[in-house]
């Protein structure tokens, strides 16, 4: 079964049905206010549809980077610390207001962080020999750090959902040996290898109902899912294509990737956990990338045809239908979409030295410009309270300042900035 969107230019909704409804083109407005202009601790910007307070949350001149939101205000990053230039794990605590490095060391270097939405930590640490990973378990009080993967080999691509069940792939027998998947059950704290044979099996993701899916080589890349409940397995792609690693996966049980096509352009494809189905989002022309998928089963991702520029795309998991959330004469690139519906994307606008952020909601069916700064925004992270993180490079093209920033809908606004740790002085721009 696939969902077709043919040309971009008159791009249209086809449902899984079959019934084909021409789509009406959605323009976003975007109106900024600005009456004055203040250093103050705090900028707020206000905008036709929402209203949000940013605060940086890393003046440091060093490179910090690739943060990640828990659904209470938390955001985990990478960054060197005070003592040393290797990289370290920072954690900011929303309740507490405080910014802390979760491992005190000046050799080993930390890499790959990941939060739930609940805030546990998982991260990549090297100890001289290998990558292993560690667990920052924020269910006891206080927070404890345990070890749970240590092998003769580098531990790659940890993936964690909500319940705290963690997947990972490594090579059990040493650096000569495939790569396999393997699952730690938090309840129990027992690892289980998932994979035992010949090739490669790598970066895998667990859902929230507990289901795996990781990407096989058989010759070509596969999709692999297993389900731990029901102890099967069965294989989502099954083809010629060259299947890309897993992009995303839901609570539910669904999973969204991208695959190389015969001519060489990208295609996504869903499994839909509910109804056991694969369904390819089909163009022979245009290239589909970065898919991101909710709770709901709605998916946002970035597509270009020839001739046209980069637009986001978004899948409304009820109807089966998609529409296009951008139309202008710029680049769009990296939704993030939430369970409230709530899109955030980076986009190059004319005249712009650099690229900034936009938001779109579902519920207020507007879309936003976050930032209008001449700074080069990156990474993006949204939690399920609609507040978004990212990190900028804050000082000149190509170089190392690059610093952490959240917003904050008004109606969920930050505390005070308070400086604790590397965080310096909070100097912003008021838009108001």
């Amino acid at each position: 079964m696939s969902l077709l969107l043919e040309d971009f230019q008159s791009l249209a909704i086809l449902s899984i049905g079959g019934e084909v409804n021409i789509l009406e083109r959605i323009y976003a407005s975007i109106r900024i206010s600005c009456i004055s202009l203040f250093f103050i601790l705090l900028f707020t910007v206000h905008l036709e549809a929402a209203t949000y307070s940013i605060r940086q949350l890393t003046d440091n001149e060093t490179f910090d980077r690739v943060p990640r939101l828990s659904d209470n205000g938390d955001v985990v990053w990478l960054g060197p610390d005070n003592v040393s230039s290797d990289d370290e794990v920072f954690l900011y605590n929303s309740a507490t207001n405080n910014t802390i490095q979760l491992f005190e060391n000046d050799r080993e270097y930390e890499s790959d962080p990941v939060i739930n939405a609940r805030g546990d930590i998982i991260w990549r640490r090297w100890d001289g020999f290998n990558y292993n990973l560690f667990l920052y378990d924020r269910t006891t009080s206080p927070p404890i750090i345990t070890e749970i993967a240590n092998y003769n080999s580098d531990v790659w691509n940890p993936h964690m959902n909500n319940n705290g069940d963690i997947v990972f792939s490594t090579r059990p027998g040493g650096s000569n040996d495939d790569l396999e998947v393997f699952l730690y059950v938090r309840a129990t704290g027992v690892t289980y290898q998932i994979t035992d044979n010949d090739t490669y099996d790598g970066a895998p993701k667990i859902c929230g109902n507990g289901d795996i899916v990781w990407t096989h080589n058989d010759g070509d890349n596969e999709i692999i899912l297993y389900s731990p409940l029901t102890d099967t397995t069965k294989i989502l792609s099954n083809n010629n294509y060259d299947d890309h690693y897993v992009s995303d996966v839901n609570a539910r049980g669904d999973v969204v990737w991208v695959a190389t096509m015969p001519g060489s352009n990208y295609e996504i494809f869903l499994f839909d956990n509910a109804s056991n189905s694969v369904t390819q989002f089909e163009n022979t022309t245009c290239d589909e990338s970065s898919p991101d998928i909710n709770d709901n089963g709605d998916i946002v991702w970035s597509m270009s045809c020839p001739g046209i520029d980069r637009e986001i795309i978004l899948y409304n998991g009820s109807t089966k239908t998609a529409a296009p959330l951008t139309n202008n004469s710029w680049d769009d690139y990296l939704p993030k979409i939430n369970n409230k519906r709530v899109v955030v994307w980076k986009g190059f606008s004319p005249g712009r030295s650099a690229y900034d952020l936009y938001v779109y909601d579902s519920s207020e069916k507007s879309t936003i410009k976050l930032t209008d700064n001449n700074f080069e925004e990156y990474i993006i992270s949204i939690n399920n309270s609609s507040q978004i993180s990212w990190h900028a490079q804050v000082g000149s093209l190509g170089s190392d300042t690059v610093e952490i920033f959240l917003a904050s809908p008004v109606n969920n606004p930050p505390p005070p900035p308070v400086s604790s740790g590397d965080i310096g002085p909070w100097l912003f721009l008021l838009l108001k």
